[in-house]
Parts: C-alpha cells; structure tokens; sequence
C-alpha cells in the first residue's frame, strides 16, 4: 500500500523479483497474495507498510463483494504482539477499474484512525 494524500494505491505480486522491483520504486507496502473463491477475496501483505519501529506490520484480511457494487471486509495484524485490525469498505468501480473507500480500525497510532 502506499499512501499519497488521502489516497492509498495498492499493487500486488506473484513474483519475488517483483517485490524487490517495487521496493526499489518507493512502495511501501505490497500484497503478496489475493485469492479468491466466489465473491471473498482473501489478502496477506508481503511487506510492512513502514518500518517495524514505526508501527509497521504484517497483515492479512478478508473482502467480500457485495452486489458487483459494493466491497466490505476487515483485516487483522499477523505478528502476535501487534493489535491493529479493522474494517474496510470500498465502492466498486462499474467496469472494476478501481475501487474508492476507507478503512477504520484501531492501531498504534490510536484507537480509532481512518484512512
């Protein structure tokens, strides 16, 4: 994931050269896997989002498409010492091109944030 603003683009890997390919480029963060059975696409984070001494960590999640519309799910950290989890919604694009939403959960930087 890498955040601009208030907008967070998201790309994802199957290769382990590509992983170094976009770390070389500035992403922050990539998902390593996205797979799907029907409309639940279940997500793992190859990398942190920032480094581990600034409240970075591993994560996987959950999304479910609603309606080809309307994309909801939640996600959870994957080390055992870190609490960060949350829920997202995310409004589909009608051709899929992207999706547009937010997410809220409770981190390190605070019980309640939103991006």
């Amino acid at each position: 994931m890498h955040r601009q603003g208030n907008r967070c683009y998201v790309w994802t890997v199957d290769d382990p050269a590509d992983v170094e390919l976009a770390l070389s480029l500035g992403v922050e963060g990539i998902i390593r896997e996205m797979r799907h059975r029907g409309d639940v696409v279940h997500i793992t984070a190859a990398t942190r989002g920032t480094p581990l001494e600034d409240g970075g960590y591993l994560w996987q999640g959950q999304l479910r498409v609603w309606d080809n519309e309307v994309v909801m799910g939640w996600y959870v950290a994957d080390e055992g010492a870190v609490r960060s989890k949350g829920t997202m919604y995310f409004v589909l694009h009608q051709h899929g091109i992207r999706l547009v939403g937010r997410w809220v959960g409770l981190s390190y930087d605070g019980p309640i944030i939103s991006g």
